[in-house]
């Protein structure tokens, strides 16, 4: 039995207590591997993709175990090779406050997390999920070179023939890190944008308002949002927009509007999302999107630079049908009919 089927057979014993960051429920297997090279099994079980008990049956079923699974071989490569990592340990800077928190005290635990996050997302979607893929890279922006190692993960893929081992593919995510650490001069010019989590703690200290445009379907959604911060224990009013005073838009806010809002000209000038009736354009990807569409963001207070805001936008009034507020979201644009075309 290897040490990673061991790790596995743990996992069955254990309280999920994570499960409740996860959107799907989770369904653990028991993954037997006897036999196979311990050397060259662990990658090949996310990146090649062979058919085990429990794995690629369901995207929610094996999100965590493959997650959980990561960490038995990318932990102890990046020990093994932590000196090709150790002279870009200034990353972790720009996010150490916030990593601190999740109990990430450093940068050789970052990495472990990074790695594994994006082999996560990789998993997902060479499984047939790309829409949950780009959601796992989304809600991980506080790990802000996920992206860059997913893709590199597509590049070790391609050329098993030259990578036999994750072992042997480390240099190589060396080299990405170091072009990371290059494009943000060390850090330096990393900026971490606010996300849902961000909001939710300001609100939770300083409490906030949640108000709605002038429509049933804003009313609805934010009486909705008005009672899941109370259940929060946030310190929440409820208002219509047009009677949000002048210290209200000084605060922390949480605004449902429709897209026809005199409120946006102010709330877009720093916004990643721009809407305009029912287009939708995504300053961060360049895309253009339009019809019947919900936009979730979180901001600057325009009002109040040391305030968040909270906003919720749609084009018209059945977008405003529901709500999906992951903490580690700093936008998302989602249709009428729930499906994601965009977050980060």
């Amino acid at each position: 039995m290897l040490e990673s089927d061991l790790v596995l057979r743990e996992l069955l014993e254990l309280e999920l207590l994570a499960v409740e960051d996860y959107p799907v429920d989770v369904d653990l297997a028991l993954v037997e591997a006897d036999g196979v090279d311990e050397e060259v099994f662990p990658a090949q079980v996310l990146l090649n993709l062979l058919v085990l008990e429990g794995l690629g049956e369901s995207a929610g079923g094996s999100t965590f175990l493959a997650h959980e699974f990561a960490h038995s071989f990318v932990n102890p490569a990046v020990d093994r090779h932590y000196e090709l990592f150790k002279p870009y340990e200034a990353l972790f800077n720009p996010v150490a406050e916030k990593l601190k928190e999740m109990a990430y005290p450093n940068f050789r635990v970052m990495l472990y997390e990074t790695l594994v996050r994006a082999f996560e997302a990789y998993y997902l979607n060479a499984t047939g999920n790309p829409d949950m893929a780009m959601l796992s890279l989304s809600r991980n922006k506080i790990f802000y070179f996920v992206d860059d190692v997913y893709r590199a993960y597509g590049y070790y893929a391609a050329y098993r023939d030259r990578y036999g081992t994750f072992d042997d593919f480390m240099p190589e995510l060396a080299r990405v890190i170091e072009r990371v650490y290059n494009e943000t001069d060390g850090g330096k010019n990393v900026v971490i944008n606010p996300t849902v989590d961000d909001f939710l703690k300001a609100a939770k200290t300083d409490g906030a308002v949640v108000a709605y445009g002038g429509s049933p379907s804003a009313e609805t959604l934010a009486r909705f949002v008005y009672s899941s911060f109370k259940r929060a224990g946030i310190d929440a009013e409820l208002k219509p927009v047009s009677d949000l005073t002048a210290q209200d838009r000084e605060g922390n806010l949480a605004l449902i509007l429709l897209s026809n809002s005199t409120l946006l000209q102010e709330l877009q000038k720093k916004a990643p999302v721009l809407i305009n009736g029912t287009t939708v354009y995504s300053r961060e990807s360049g895309k253009t999107y339009s019809g019947s569409l919900r936009v979730l963001e979180v901001i600057e207070n325009p009002w109040n630079p040391g305030a968040l805001t909270f906003i919720v936008i749609g084009t018209d009034e059945q977008a405003l049908n529901s709500i999906h507020a992951y903490n580690s979201l700093t936008y998302s644009i989602r249709d009428s009919s729930d499906n994601l075309l965009e977050s980060g």
